[in-house]
């Protein structure tokens, strides 16, 4: 048991207490600069003064991911050769909480050194996610010691990259970043990015697909209290496409829930629609049968061999409200966006005659 003073008296703390307040002070005295700077890194990463302190890192879609009390991050830098980067790089309060736990700062070292030198860092092709999660589970017997739950996290999804006139093509990008975390804190609360070595990343249909930058503003619009049902007849709104010399003269959709392996229906969607799009003086017809799959609240994503020579398409529909949704969809023609309005079946009452 370890004394310390604290408002005039003194109290026996654990050594877990002490961890435990080591991590939530090194929180507390952020907390006033993050709030600061949540305005405008909301719509983009996390800011540099953020992921300097820990208290966030960027992830999917770049997008800033915060990190709740007791959790410090280390965002580790891509590309190649990386390990240096990240063996140089130590968050503030992680430093300062391994300062308070003898030999802490050595087994970071250690665990650095390692990760840096046999998982990729030295390497032209960068990180080699497998490995860097057998050497957490390595050295995490030792972590326990210091009462800190390391996790590798890494994030990938395609996007669209316009090459101006010329098309573009699909890129797939990458983020990665590790979280040390006081034992208290829940694991289901770390496992939402965090590295599955059960997943095959290498398909693609485990790469998550954006439509690039217009969509991912879109998405930071959906923060909402609760999901939007998005089963039901959806009909286009002819006038809020992107791209007026490329419109539809019209559209509709139906969308159901579809059947997985898993069994988790309420994760995947099936949509199923037709249009007509202006070809010279005619309308010629196009119809789709597509499976999309939840990448978060109130937004599917999936991909398909677009019609008309398009092209692989990159598909994601947003619902902004209980009654609309946004479709985006990239292809090597460009990225276009329209809205589709719920169809509202009126019901007559049974005792209306």
């Amino acid at each position: 048991m370890i004394e310390f003073a604290g408002h005039g008296a003194s109290s026996v703390v654990s050594p877990a207490g002490r961890r435990r307040r080591a991590l939530a002070d090194s929180h507390a005295q952020s907390s006033t600069h993050t709030r600061k700077h949540l305005t405008h890194t909301f719509m983009g990463g996390a800011s540099s003064k953020e992921v300097k302190q820990g208290t966030a890192v960027t992830g999917r879609y770049c997008k800033r991911v915060p990190l709740p009390p007791g959790v410090i991050g280390q965002q580790m830098s891509g590309g190649m050769r990386p390990g240096a980067k990240f063996r140089s790089f130590v968050p503030t309060l992680l430093e300062d909480f391994l300062g308070t736990q003898k030999g802490g700062a050595e087994l970071y070292a250690e665990f650095k050194r390692e990760v840096s030198e046999d998982c990729g860092g030295e390497n032209i092709k960068g990180w080699q996610s497998a490995a860097i999660q057998q050497k957490v589970t390595k050295f995490q017997p030792r972590f326990n010691e210091i009462g800190l739950r390391v996790t590798y996290n890494m994030v990938m999804w395609q996007q669209w990259v316009s090459n101006g006139q010329h098309g573009g093509h699909m890129q797939t990008m990458y983020k990665y970043w590790m979280t040390y975390a006081e034992m208290s804190v829940p694991v289901v609360t770390l496992q939402a990015d965090a590295y599955d070595p059960q997943q095959d990343y290498s398909k693609a249909g485990g790469i998550v697909t954006a439509a690039g930058t217009p969509l991912t503003g879109e998405v930071g619009h959906l923060v909402q209290p609760e999901s939007y049902d998005p089963v039901g007849e959806w009909t286009l709104d002819v006038d809020s496409q992107s791209n007026p010399s490329a419109s539809l003269k019209e559209g509709s959709m139906r969308i159901s829930h579809a059947t997985s392996p898993a069994g988790d229906a309420d994760k995947h969607l099936r949509v199923v629609g037709s249009a007509k799009f202006p070809v010279l003086c005619f309308n010629r017809t196009i119809a789709w049968d597509e499976s999309l799959e939840r990448s978060s609240t109130n937004v599917f994503v999936g991909s398909t061999q677009g019609s008309m020579g398009a092209g692989e398409t990159t598909i994601e529909l947003a619902l902004t409200s209980p009654t609309a949704l946004t479709v985006t969809s990239a292809s090597r023609h460009g990225t276009y966006r329209m809205r589709y309005n719920k169809v509202v079946c009126h019901q007559l009452n049974s005792q209306e005659q």
